[in-house]
């Protein structure tokens, strides 16, 4: 589907256990996840996306990217440069990816989604505004958006502590810890970073923890009492649990399940 404002739509369904190499794009490019589980990599980070999660990558930004067990779809927006040129008079650049599973954001995606749908003479239109939202949506939540009058949209502090829990992973940090990192209140800096990032810090850094352990058991073999140690858990009961919570699937009928797969590449 090709919008007026020139955004073009697709429907994008991957394979279980595919793989895509590092590759970047022509275009930005926004994907919201409908179904399944995607791990995308970027500057050596990988963060596991699922259903209603969006991502928003500028163009010719390197990444790769996993399917989980289920496979994957998403609806993919391909801007050309003409439909982000209101950007400019905005002063606004994009710079990074942007990661983003903020409810607002979410919502707004899924109603592009149910719009793309309807096919009718107005939805282009419609997708059109909307997409706009959310890229102005986007612009007010992430860190990877800067004005060129550099003024961040997130506070320094809390883009410390959002780095402080990747480079501790898999450990899962207390509340107070991060406080007393940045010497915020607790309630505050708990407020503040679910309101960026969507997710409380806990539940945040449970989230890489949970994608290191499923990153260990597709790629090495290694046994599963060995992946719950490596990856924070406090035994294997424990990693089953939040694996089966996070997947569908225990970790070992998973590692069964890829047992002898060979990866497709499906178009990114």
């Amino acid at each position: 589907m090709l919008t007026p404002a020139g955004l073009r739509l697709s429907v994008e369904r991957y394979s279980p256990g595919a793989v895509l190499p590092e590759h970047s794009h022509p275009f930005t490019f926004v994907s919201l996840v409908t179904r399944g589980h995607v791990f995308e990599g970027t500057r050596g980070r990988e963060e596991m996306r699922t259903a209603g999660d969006v991502r928003i990558l500028p163009e010719g930004v390197t990444h790769a990217n996993r399917y989980g067990d289920t496979g994957a779809t998403c609806l993919v927006i391909r801007c050309s440069p003409t439909s982000l040129r209101w950007l400019e008079t905005a002063d606004v650049k994009l710079q990074g990816s942007s990661h983003l599973v903020s409810t607002p954001v979410s919502s707004l995606a899924e109603r592009i989604r149910q719009e793309s749908t309807r096919a009718d003479s107005l939805s282009g239109h419609s997708i059109d505004a909307m997409v706009t939202e959310l890229l102005v949506a986007t612009a007010r939540l992430s860190a990877s958006w800067v004005t060129d009058r550099h003024e961040r949209v997130r506070p320094q502090w809390l883009t410390r502590i959002h780095s402080y829990i990747h480079d501790v992973a898999p450990h899962v940090p207390h509340l107070a810890e991060l406080a007393g990192l940045v010497h915020m209140h607790p309630s505050y800096l708990l407020r503040e970073f679910r309101r960026s990032y969507g997710l409380t810090p806990t539940a945040y850094a449970a989230k890489l923890r949970l994608a290191r352990a499923h990153q260990l058991i597709v790629t090495t073999a290694i046994p599963l009492a060995e992946v719950a140690h490596s990856s924070g858990f406090s035994d294997q009961a424990h990693m089953t649990r939040q694996f089966r919570l996070g997947y569908g699937i225990t970790p070992a009928r998973h590692r069964r399940a890829l047992a002898g797969k060979s990866d497709g590449l499906p178009v990114d």
